[in-house]
C-alpha cells in the first residue's frame, strides 16, 4: 500500500479523499488515478470517490479498496450529505463551508429584513401575499366589467339609433314596438351575428311573403283570410 504521508496525495487542500487517489497532472485535477488499482478516471475526486466506495454509478468499482478505507469514505459521504441539507451552500467538491455563526447571522439578517420591510431576496419574486393577489384580481375583474358595460352601452345606443331612424323613415306606428314579433326579430338578428345581409325587395314582396302566408295558414287554418275579422 502506498504511504499516506506522500505529499503528492495530500497537497490538494484538506480533502481526505485525495489520500486514496491522485491527479494524473497537478495542473488538471479532473483526471485521477486510483491508488489501489491504478484505474484512470475522468470526473475529478468525486468520481474517484464513487469508484473507491463502490457507490452505484456509471464508474467501475475498485475491487482492491481496503474495507476500512471504504467505510471511512462512506462515513465522510454521509456526513457531507447531511451537511448539505443544513447548509444549502454546501459544495461536495469544496470544503470552504460557512460556520454556524455565519449561518445564524445570515438567518437573523433575513428575518430582520422581512420584519422591517428591508431589501427583498430573489424568492420574494415568487411569493406574493395571497390577500394582495386576490384583491388585485377582484379589481381587475371589476375594471374589465366596467369597460365591457361601457362598450355595451355605447353599442346598444348605436343600434337603437339605427332602428329608430328606420322607424321614422318608414312612417311606422310607435305601437309596433310592443309586438312580440319585433323582439323576435331583434333576437334572431343578434343570434346571427355580424354581416347579416338585408332581404331584397323581391324576397320581401314574394318569397318571404309566401312563406309567411303558409305559416299563418298552419297557425289559424286555410280559411283564416275569410275569418280574419274574428282575430
Amino acid at each position: 500500500m502506498a504511504n499516506d504521508n506522500d505529499p503528492s496525495r495530500t497537497s490538494h487542500g484538506s480533502d481526505p479523499r485525495w489520500k486514496h487517489c491522485h491527479p494524473m497532472d497537478e495542473s488538471n485535477l479532473n483526471t485521477t488515478i486510483c491508488t489501489y488499482c491504478g484505474r484512470v478516471m475522468k470526473g475529478g475526486v468525486t468520481r474517484a470517490e464513487e469508484h473507491l466506495m463502490a457507490k452505484k454509478s456509471d464508474v467501475a468499482t475498485c475491487t482492491k479498496t481496503p474495507k476500512n478505507v471504504r467505510e471511512e469514505l462512506w462515513k465522510l459521504y454521509k456526513e457531507k450529505t447531511d451537511t448539505s441539507f443544513i447548509n444549502p451552500r454546501y459544495n461536495a467538491t469544496n470544503d470552504n463551508h460557512e460556520s454556524e455563526d455565519e449561518v445564524e447571522i445570515s438567518t437573523a439578517s433575513n428575518d430582520k429584513g422581512r420584519n422591517s420591510g428591508g431589501r427583498k431576496g430573489p424568492m420574494n419574486m415568487f411569493c406574493r401575499n395571497p390577500a394582495v393577489a386576490i384583491e388585485k384580481r377582484k379589481k381587475e375583474k371589476l375594471r374589465q366589467a366596467n369597460i365591457k358595460e361601457t362598450c355595451d352601452k355605447n353599442l346598444k345606443a348605436t343600434v337603437h339609433q339605427y332602428i329608430t331612424r328606420f322607424w321614422y323613415q318608414g312612417g311606422l306606428s310607435f305601437n309596433l314596438v310592443k309586438l312580440k314579433s319585433f323582439q323576435d326579430m331583434i333576437d334572431a338578428i343578434g343570434a346571427y351575428g355580424p354581416n347579416l345581409p338585408a332581404p331584397s325587395y323581391h324576397e320581401i314582396r314574394v318569397l318571404l311573403l309566401n312563406k309567411e302566408v303558409e305559416y299563418t295558414e298552419k297557425l289559424y287554418g286555410k280559411d283564416w283570410y275569410q275569418n280574419r275579422a274574428i282575430y
